[in-house]
């Protein structure tokens, strides 16, 4: 079997582990629901995608894997400034106060989403030399 997918099923099961040992009163499937955010998805996605997109010109075709994984995690922290932007936007309306921890680990999920997808990414786009 291919050394990648070992690894990406190792670290999914690690992530999985780390859900199931988190200590809280709600199931282990409510608690798995709250690291998927589908509109965080398509923010790294898109924006680290479109970043490599535009500059692939400039590259070599064994560098494409590891400029996409910097897109990837540059859109993650792009999409955690949007969210801040978001959560502070609404501050000041009545029981705006009320989510913001909730809204900072939303706005979290893009940085992780980068950073696990820019990894997987390099991994399967990079081509040997």
């Amino acid at each position: 079997m291919d050394n990648r997918i070992i690894g990406i099923f190792i670290s999914v099961i690690t992530i999985y582990i780390a859900i199931a040992l988190y200590d809280s009163p709600v199931s282990f499937f409510e608690k798995t629901a709250m690291f998927f955010s589908f509109p965080s998805m398509v923010i790294v996605l898109g924006v680290g995608g479109g970043m490599t997109y535009m500059g692939k010109h400039l590259l070599k075709s064994n560098e494409v894997g590891e400029n996409f994984k910097k897109n990837l995690i540059t859109a993650g922290w792009i999409g955690f400034m949007m969210g801040l932007v978001s959560l502070g936007s609404g501050i000041h309306e009545e029981g705006g106060t009320d989510n913001i921890a909730g809204g900072l680990a939303a706005a979290g999920l893009t940085v992780l989403y980068g950073y696990l997808a820019g990894y997987i990414a390099r991994a399967f786009v990079t081509q040997k030399h």
